[in-house]
């Protein structure tokens, strides 16, 4: 786990947007999460917040950068 975390954590530190994995990538994926419990009767609510966010995110224009690039979302919603 540990390469994960240093790997995912520079990109967010140093918000390395050269889309390592995108983010309308990552929307997609929380979507078919989300849509695959709710047809078991499932909810999963952080899973719902995610999914939220990186749609979002993605409608704002930050689709195609690296889903580190969500901080910049919590950002604008701080300020």
């Amino acid at each position: 786990m540990r390469p994960v975390l240093e790997a995912v954590g520079s990109r967010t530190v140093w918000l390395d947007e050269v889309g390592h994995f995108p983010l309308e990538a990552a929307a997609k994926d929380a979507g078919l999460i989300v849509d695959t419990a709710r047809a078991a009767g499932l909810h999963l609510g952080i899973a719902e917040v995610v999914r939220e966010r990186l749609h979002r995110a993605a409608d704002d224009g930050l689709g195609r950068a690296d889903v580190a690039a969500t901080y910049r979302m919590s950002r604008r919603s701080a300020s």
